[in-house]
């Protein structure tokens, strides 16, 4: 929802292109070894709004929080903050990603979720299968949006964080 609130009584998904491989059977490399997602995000959202990261291991036909539970809702983090999900429960699977904001329609609006440097990698070292890491700020191919999603060109505005958290790939 970048450049303006988030819409109500919808559900905003944004789907990784492809399937995450977990089995080193089918894997050259590295080995998958303790795996985890790693990724940075901030938030503005009003109550009614909650924001999820999903797996489907079954070609997309039902979809399973990874955590569980929301990673956030009705709630504001301006600065970014690093969560990091591990994956141990996946090693000899492939499956579906997705990031996914659910607004009802007695919500608030708000400025929503950004999401930045997106990474699949092994606990102690090395990325998982070809080393792939997406800063999320180009747009590029690798993510399938759905629902209202916009690339932002430029500096962030984060003035409650201190100081600026530099990502290093």
């Amino acid at each position: 929802s970048p450049n303006g609130s988030y819409s109500l009584n919808t559900d905003s998904v944004l789907e990784l292109d492809g399937k995450i491989v977990l089995d080193n059977e089918q894997l050259e490399g590295d080995p998958v070894v303790q795996p985890e997602m790693v990724f940075w995000h901030r938030y503005d959202l009003r109550s009614g709004a909650s924001v999820y990261a999903e797996i489907s291991t079954d070609g997309r036909q039902s979809w399973t929080r990874l955590t569980g539970t929301h990673l956030a809702a009705g709630t504001t983090n301006k600065a970014y903050s690093q969560v990091v999900i591990p994956l141990d429960a996946y090693i000899g699977q492939s499956f579906h990603f997705r990031f996914r904001m659910n607004v009802t329609g007695s919500a608030s609006p708000a400025d929503g979720w950004y999401i930045d440097d997106f990474a699949l990698r092994n606990r102690y070292d090395g990325l998982i299968h070809l080393n792939w890491c997406d800063n999320v700020e180009d747009g590029g191919g690798s993510w399938l949006p759905m629902g209202s999603w916009a690339v932002v060109d430029g500096v962030d505005d984060n003035p409650g964080q201190n100081p600026p958290i530099t990502a290093h790939s």
